[in-house]
């Protein structure tokens, strides 16, 4: 029976070992390395270390993970940000998209930003190239807007566990090649790229504003001064205007500015500060959001 070493961050890590769970396949598991994201307000390196210790599997942080030291067949990747050395085992990773569709970084975010209508995870051999390896597994669901970032990691974590069960239960590893020639890639993002383009039109901004909202830090914009993350927001009606000024407040009903955007309007209905998280009074009009 091949012994199977997992390498987990964040919610779909927990997910796909409670899958193993369901379809009895612990057995197979020799370790699991947990990682830690200090960047998302929960990032499930508690409940995948209590999981692993009610059901006896031996864990280590990243820190403490020997990897020559530790014996199995082949390493799974799971939401993994970190160099892996592949001189001692084969190691599959699982990527949020429909590769060779968005290789890289956040493509889940991505998809969503783009309006994808179908979003997946796809299982590979890690080699040299990023995302580039031969596909093991590959799950897909389609999806309605608007859809919070945080329902959308719920339904790629299932997919995740279906995929991770699918390699555990097999028993030959086949693969395929990648199409190359279709492939695309997804820019990595960091604290710039949270803030808020007023210049897309309404529907993007609002698939923007919901694709990085909690367990992310939020969409990021500038409200007289003061940096503002926006929590929630809807598209609304819009009007004619003839000098269109992207990022103008057009109004405010009941503490609920209406936003001119390049194409279209948005209505803020839930802001915070940035420093303090209190919950922000639109009291101005003349303004604009940058």
């Amino acid at each position: 029976m091949r012994k199977v070493g997992m390498l987990t961050l964040g919610k779909k890590g927990l997910v796909s070992l409670m899958a193993l769970k369901d379809h009895d396949l612990l057995s197979k598991l020799n370790f699991v390395v947990v990682g830690r994201d200090t960047s998302i307000q929960n990032d499930y390196s508690n409940e995948i270390k209590e999981f692993c210790n009610f059901n006896e599997i031996k864990w280590y942080t990243r820190q403490s993970f020997e990897q020559e030291k530790l014996s199995c067949d082949f390493l799974v990747a799971i939401g993994w940000r970190w160099l892996v050395n592949t001189d001692h085992y084969k190691l599959i990773t699982i990527h949020d998209s429909l590769l060779p569709k968005y290789r890289g970084f956040n493509p889940l975010v991505t998809a969503l930003v783009e309006g994808d209508k179908m979003i997946g995870a796809t299982a590979l051999f890690a080699n040299e190239e990023i995302d580039s390896g031969n596909i093991v597994s590959q799950e897909s669901i389609e999806i309605d807007y608007p859809i919070k970032i945080q329902v959308a990691i719920d339904k790629i974590a299932f997919l995740y566990g279906k995929i991770i069960v699918n390699v555990l239960q097999s028993k030959e590893l086949k693969s395929k090649p990648q199409n190359h020639n279709n492939s695309t890639y997804s820019l990595w993002r960091n604290e710039e790229d949270y803030r808020i383009d007023w210049s897309w039109d309404s529907k993007k901004i609002i698939r923007f504003i919901d694709a990085v909202g909690y367990p992310y830090l939020g969409a990021l914009t500038t409200y007289y001064g003061t940096e503002i993350r926006i929590i929630q927001a809807v598209k609304v009606s819009d009007v004619e205007i003839v000098n269109r000024t992207p990022g103008k407040l057009f109004k405010v009903e009941k503490n609920r500015p209406i936003i001119v955007c390049g194409k279209g309007m948005v209505q803020i209905n839930k802001a915070v500060t940035e420093k303090s998280g209190e919950e922000i009074e639109f009291d101005k009009l003349r303004v604009r959001l940058q």
